[in-house]
């Protein structure tokens, strides 16, 4: 029976193995291999809350109890999103669940056909068509619904009148925007930058090599940590070079996360439903403190807040620029909601 077990174990997947292993011990917590925590990470083309949506769009009828939600499953779409949905949190999955039910079914749309996209706005003609001239626009459905609503014209039908579009969040946490900001500046800018950011690392004797970075990631970020003022070379570079060019960088994001679409979009993000309004053009980003803390977080990180009219005093929107990944990357710029309940709005200068 031993001999038997172990021959088992040993032809399993390593992360099968720490999934069953996790599962069976409990509390008693089994130490991921370094090596494996980038394999094991969740995989964000399956969104489970995409599939909700889907679900509720296509029609499935009310359910009741998170074990329906396997017969559900249809083969022609990615097994990945069943998947995803059955390893959440129950109480979450149902109360995301009851609430877009409700709020869509208020909406009182003739559905004909619904699409779940995925990261492949493309694999749908119908979808490719009307998303042909949209290659600037980054904020795009996630859950589309082609409508009928009676109305025909002679060679088929008014496509953009015909579609309502769903942009899924998991919860009111989720970040709206993960843009490139080297992207966002001229090259001879991003060129400085890379130049400051290599000095900076030899004059610190570590290496450049990738390999060597993830070994000795806070060594690293203890380098381009700031606190109460942007204090390092490459951050108060970054922050000039950012307000010198905020006109542009304002445009190149607000086209990417306003752009005109073809189509209504509503954002669901676990609480509320909220057609999308294209709001006038952003006007200020005021460098901050880290808007999620009271006292200052000492992180390799700037964060700005975006101000949506002259004379406003709370933001509408917070940026938070940080490396995802590795250092050797352009820094993202990560967009949310501003909370006023939560945000803490606390001016930061950068060091003279």
């Amino acid at each position: 029976m031993k001999r038997k077990l172990v021959e088992i174990l040993s032809k399993m997947e390593k992360t099968q193995l720490i999934d069953c292993l996790s599962s069976k011990l409990g509390d008693l917590k089994v130490k991921e291999p370094e090596e494996l925590r980038e394999k094991n990470r969740k995989n964000v083309d399956y969104q489970w809350s995409e599939y909700i949506v889907y679900l509720v769009c296509k029609g499935s009828g009310l359910i009741t109890t998170f074990e329906e939600f396997e017969t559900t499953f249809d083969p022609l779409i990615e097994k990945g999103y069943l998947t995803d949905l059955l390893r959440a949190d129950k109480k979450k999955v149902m109360k995301y669940y009851n609430t877009f039910y409700k709020l869509f079914h208020n909406l009182n749309l003739k559905v004909e056909k619904v699409f779940l996209l995925g990261k492949n706005q493309n694999k749908f003609p119908e979808i490719k068509e009307i998303h042909k001239n949209l290659k600037n626009v980054k904020l795009k459905a996630d859950v589309i619904v082609k409508i009928d609503n009676g109305v025909k014209i002679d060679n088929g039908v008014k496509t953009s009148d015909f579609f309502v579009g769903f942009s899924v969040k998991s919860s009111e946490q989720d970040t709206l925007t993960n843009y490139s900001i080297y992207k966002m500046l001229p090259s001879d800018d991003v060129s400085l930058l890379k130049e400051i950011q290599l000095s900076m690392i030899k004059q610190h004797n570590l290496s450049i090599m990738k390999s060597v970075y993830k070994q000795n990631r806070e060594k690293y970020n203890e380098i381009f940590a700031n606190s109460t003022k942007i204090d390092n070379e490459y951050h108060i570079t970054l922050n000039e070079l950012i307000l010198e060019n905020k006109e542009s960088i304002l445009e190149q994001w607000y086209q990417n996360l306003f752009g005109d679409l073809p189509y209504e979009l509503y954002t669901f993000n676990g609480t509320t439903l909220i057609n999308r309004k294209v709001s006038p053009e952003f006007i200020e980003i005021v460098p901050i403190q880290n808007p999620a803390k009271k006292e200052s977080v000492h992180a390799a990180k700037l964060f700005y807040a975006i101000y949506e009219k002259e004379g406003d005093t709370v933001p509408i929107y917070k940026w938070e620029i940080r490396w995802k990944g590795d250092i050797f990357v352009s820094p993202q710029i990560l967009t949310f909601k501003w909370n006023p309940e939560k945000d803490h709005l606390k001016l930061i200068k950068a060091k003279k």
